[in-house]
């Protein structure tokens, strides 16, 4: 109760409420600085656990930030690659191959990390991992459809849209435009993502490297 507090109000209080809060509200303070993360030591991790299937995460490093300029273009990369319906790794390795329950990507924009999960049998491990791989290269190369690019753009500024109408994810864009100081509008920031094309994303792609890998592998005796 004593911390110092900033205030954010979606809806119409009462003039006494306002007036409170008002009274208790501070300026947000200045940003922090952001830095990627810039380890160059790979490191894996194997564990076995009595569970029914195995699961892979494998952490990219991208040394892009979300104030970066290739910051627009990485998370459409990441909708590309994992996010977006009919995304490279489900197509793939999912839908082609038969070789993984579920997988996905996504992003710790501050750290400038690019995570891919998914669950599997242990006995396909190298060949997801090889695929994993196989689909960054192809966004690194633009081998990938036109089509899927603009589902990668429709679903984020699909996203960017709903947030007008949700009370609670409306005041966490508004703090994180206020601690990043940024001042576009939502018109502006959709008008961004359409003009981003594949060398954009390539060029974001080209950034990323294999940083960490975790295995947690089901036992021998699988159901």
């Amino acid at each position: 109760m004593t911390l110092k507090k900033h205030v954010y109000v979606c809806g119409r209080p009462s003039q006494a409420v306002l007036s409170y809060l008002q009274s208790i509200d501070v300026p947000l303070e200045p940003m922090m600085s952001m830095h990627p993360y810039q380890g160059t030591e790979y490191r894996e991790s194997f564990l076995q656990k009595e569970i029914a299937q195995t699961s892979l995460t494998m952490a990219f490093k991208t040394k892009i930030t979300i104030k970066d300029e290739l910051s627009y273009p990485l998370v459409l990369l990441n909708s590309a690659l994992g996010q977006c319906p009919n995304n490279l790794l489900f197509d793939t390795i999912r839908e082609k191959y038969s070789l993984c329950y579920a997988i996905h990507s996504s992003l710790i924009r501050y750290d400038g990390l690019l995570l891919v999960q998914t669950g599997l049998s242990k006995a396909n491990f190298e060949q997801v991992k090889f695929l994993i791989q196989e689909q960054i290269q192809r966004i690194q190369s633009m081998d990938y459809s036109d089509e899927l690019l603009e589902n990668a753009k429709k679903d984020w500024i699909d996203s960017i849209r709903s947030i007008q109408d949700l009370p609670f994810s409306w005041m966490e864009q508004v703090f994180s435009d206020d601690y990043l100081h940024q001042t576009a509008s939502i018109v502006q920031r959709i008008s961004k993502i359409q003009r981003i094309q594949k060398e954009d994303i390539a060029l974001a792609a080209h950034n990323l490297s294999l940083c960490a890998l975790a295995l947690v592998e089901e036992n021998d005796e699988e159901v």
